[in-house]
């Protein structure tokens, strides 16, 4: 495997393998350890659930349709420690991807 931190702190894990498949799994300290306080339990989970909703660039049937054009898999989770997003796609729509998850995690 190959780590790489970028200048902005984004850890970059990557193993390359031979093959047409292609998985991802992005991944943010943000889990239920971040809930301060008993009323704020859930957020993180909560959250997870509406960075799908809809962007500034896309609606969320927007965002819907194209995970299902590009992805074989994917979903979300929340545990203690992580909020992660992952999926698996062919190789050739990596970028779309990248792009995608760009989109609605940042937007």
């Amino acid at each position: 495997m190959e780590y790489h931190t970028l200048k902005n702190g984004i850890k970059l894990i990557y193993e390359h393998r031979q093959g047409e498949i292609t998985s991802l799994c992005i991944g943010f300290n943000a889990g239920a350890l971040e809930e301060q306080d008993r009323f704020n339990f859930g957020t993180a989970h909560a959250l997870e659930h509406l960075v799908s909703k809809g962007t500034c660039c896309r609606t969320e049937n927007e965002i819907n349709a194209e995970f299902d054009d590009i992805f074989g898999f994917e979903n979300a989770m929340t545990n203690y420690p992580y909020t992660i997003y992952y999926g698996t796609c062919l190789s050739r729509d990596m970028q779309r991807a990248l792009e995608l998850y760009s989109d609605i995690l940042m937007n």
